[in-house]
């Protein structure tokens, strides 16, 4: 399922959050870039992948989190991607953390632990994106009774590094994503059937090959939502979001429980940490309560007690360090690329995916069939690759033409035919 929205009421947020997405996936399918592109026949705005027929999204994997799920990469990489991970010597550690996370980082005693806990699960706060985030709680600050403790969040990089890393002859690679607009999917899962609902789909490694696909999903309510625009999180700003990696996080969980095991046996530790400070314990019990039930493949319908955290967590701390919960939310964030809206064409509307159906050979296309930018990259895509054998995107169909960028493209203002024939002579 794509996520489309209707062109005359798409909204700055929804505009934002499917450049986001088209930023953070690739298609599930063919492994290309997704795009924002218009589908005339409907009417609508769809972030998706230019094959109408391909569903689902994998996250853009960068070379280090390849490396931290046990892929090989070229020598001299993995070097130096070791040099940036956290250091073996605790005093070191502590200094690089302290320069990571400088609101965070108040405490050393408690910091250290938090240096022991990564290492015991393997995650490393470090690298970029962060697989682990600490949260420093404080109570009674600046008289003698003062006491902290440092709690952690485990980014759902952090919960598929451990799966990777921990199940090497299971691991598959990541599941893909999609939302689900079901209504009555919603309200079944969260009480909520407002609610942002996202699947996870994924398969593990078998002796004889891969297993069935097994699903999880994730939800993010409009409660949660409002708590975080009015606490001004970043989870208020991409909601869907906060919904995906939920159900990721859950596919891990209820995938390799050998994970959940560890992280249920270091819970265990943090809640004694935690006495003595109510914030910290709230925290505990919202973000690693799931761990104490048996997880299926749908989450419980229950309200959660805590506004919603960084990188989709099931729940985040009421009041900590000042400074420190915006800090530790920004961590690990990848930033957006620039996908510019594609121009939508003038004139005939595109036939879209029945056109394509009838197309057999480039010559096929004809000029009816090419009004816009968007029918003329679906051709693109529909007829040529690369050089790994994946789809023509839209940037690689403005170099074939001399321009660094389809933004280039856009502004060249060669219509939209007149490319095609171009790029149908140059690929002949």
């Amino acid at each position: 399922m794509s996520y489309e929205v209707k062109q005359d009421t798409v909204t700055p947020e929804q505009w934002e959050e499917m450049r986001q997405i088209a930023a953070k996936y690739v298609c599930a399918e063919c492994g290309a870039d997704l795009t924002v592109h218009t589908v005339p026949a409907n009417g609508t705005l769809e972030v998706g992948c230019l094959k109408p027929d391909h569903h689902g999204w994998v996250e853009r994997t960068s070379l280090t989190q390849e490396f931290r799920r046990g892929s090989a990469l070229p020598v001299g990489i993995d070097a130096a991607i070791e040099k940036r991970m956290l250091p073996a010597d605790l005093g070191r550690a502590m200094n690089l953390l302290s320069v990571r996370y400088p609101r965070a980082i108040v405490d050393r005693p408690t910091a250290a632990l938090f240096v022991i806990d990564c290492s015991r699960l393997g995650l490393d706060p470090l690298i970029s994106p962060a697989e682990a985030v600490p949260i420093p709680f404080i109570s009674n600050k600046g008289t003698p009774q003062q006491k902290v403790s440092v709690q952690m969040i485990v980014t759902i990089d952090g919960w598929l590094s451990m799966a990777a890393r921990g199940s090497p002859e299971r691991w598959a690679g990541p599941p893909s994503v999609e939302p689900v607009f079901d209504e009555k999917v919603a309200e079944s899962l969260s009480g909520d059937p407002k609610a942002w609902v996202y699947i996870a789909t994924g398969r593990t490694a078998l002796k004889t090959g891969l297993s069935e696909p097994t699903t999880a999903y994730g939800y993010f309510t409009k409660a949660e939502f409002e708590r975080a625009r009015y606490n001004k999180t970043p989870a208020a700003t991409n909601p869907g979001n906060q919904a995906a990696t939920r159900a990721v996080k859950r596919w891990a969980r209820q995938n390799f429980p050998e994970c959940r095991q560890r992280m249920m046996e270091l819970t265990a530790d943090w809640r004694q940490r935690a006495k003595g400070i109510k914030d910290a314990e709230d925290f505990v019990d919202a973000e690693y309560s799931v761990l104490d039930k048996e997880e299926g493949g749908k989450p419980p319908a229950k309200k959660l007690v805590a506004p919603a955290g960084p990188e989709g967590s099931e729940g985040e701390k009421k009041s900590a360090a000042p400074g420190a919960t915006r800090e530790a939310e920004v961590v690990g964030e990848e930033s957006a690329g620039d996908f510019s809206e594609l121009e939508q064409g003038k004139g005939k509307k595109s036939e879209g995916p029945a056109a394509e159906g009838a197309w057999q050979t480039p010559d096929d296309v004809t000029e009816d069939d090419i009004p816009d930018y968007n029918a003329l990259f679906r051709a693109c895509a529909h007829f040529y690759h690369d050089d790994k054998g994946k789809p023509l995107q839209p940037d690689q169909v403005a170099k074939q033409m001399g321009y660094r960028v389809s933004k280039d493209l856009f502004s060249s203002r060669i219509s939209p035919w007149d490319i095609w024939l171009n790029i149908k002579k140059l690929n002949e």
